[in-house]
């Protein structure tokens, strides 16, 4: 009973510092502009949007991931995992097939964290970066990769590998940790995107999620997608003079038929909307 309520009091504790923000801080950076895709390279003719100003900025926020520390959050006595390991699987991510291992005990700590509706720009607390596990797999996937760019892509393509599925969001949105997704395979966009943003920033990637279309009825109701710094083709955001190219990172509805979607490519329903920028610190 003594420690149900000491992890119900730090599960407390998290969630209302996420609400108060005091891990969470956002600015609101360029109030007065709109941000609208530009493009760059060859593939420019493919990924033309509407560059004109518009007098409703979405804005750029600039916003500090959750540092959780797992440890301090414990399992009941009987459950006996520490040394137990759920294996993940991915196959075609830089031409290899690979299986993941993730303690099951890690797995489930987050799961025992409570998971509520968030506003968009809270998402950017799901992004555990520093998470060991997400460190070791991004390195792992990434090891031969000859630069940023490349290292980025094949992480956006094991991200491909989890399913797209919105059948568990109910009426109020549930949003699962990196290494939920991973052991869950599958999530909807706003998971994927958050699994995207955590492999690449765990390598020094710079990212950032991107939000279509905000509140509706005070529920997020619009669509995320991931934000990629580096030197890549095709559509993308800027902030002072740093370019967040588009990554779509939903789009596989079965494992048969894996989206080959390449940063850069934006889809041609999102080419003329306003975005909000939330940039991983």
């Amino acid at each position: 009973m003594n420690e149900m309520r000491k992890l119900t009091s730090l599960l407390a504790g998290l969630i209302l510092g996420i609400s108060a923000g005091s891990f969470a801080t956002y600015h609101v950076l360029k109030p007065e502009s709109s941000l609208v895709a530009a493009v760059s390279g060859k593939n420019s003719e493919n990924n033309s949007v509407n560059k004109n100003n518009d007098k409703n900025p979405a804005g750029v926020f600039e916003i500090e991931a959750l540092k959780i520390k797992l440890p301090e959050i414990k399992l009941d006595k009987g459950l006996d995992i520490e040394d137990s390991f759920i294996i993940s699987y991915a196959s075609e991510v830089g031409g290899c097939s690979w299986k993941m291992p993730i303690n099951a005990s890690d797995y489930f700590k987050y799961k025992r964290l409570k998971h509520r509706g968030k506003l968009p720009f809270e998402y950017v607390s799901y992004v555990t970066y520093n998470d060991p596990t997400i460190i070791k797999i991004a390195k792992d996937l990434t090891k031969n990769c000859k630069s940023k760019e490349e290292s980025a892509q094949v992480l956006l393509d094991l991200v491909h590998n989890q399913l797209y599925d919105t059948s568990g969001e109910g009426i109020f949105d549930y949003v699962k940790f990196p290494l939920e997704t991973l052991v869950e395979r599958n999530g909807d966009c706003e998971d994927l995107s958050i699994l995207g943003a955590a492999l690449m920033k765990s390598i020094g990637i710079d990212v950032a999620l991107i939000n279509y279309s905000p509140l509706e009825l005070g529920k997020f109701t619009g669509h995320m997608a991931l934000g990629v710094n580096g030197n890549f083709n095709g559509a993308y955001f800027e902030n002072k003079g740093v370019r967040y190219y588009y990554a779509e990172s939903t789009g596989t509805d079965w494992l048969n038929n894996k989206s080959t979607g390449k940063i850069g490519n934006i889809p041609e329903d999102y080419k003329k909307k306003k975005v909000a920028l939330y940039i991983v610190k």
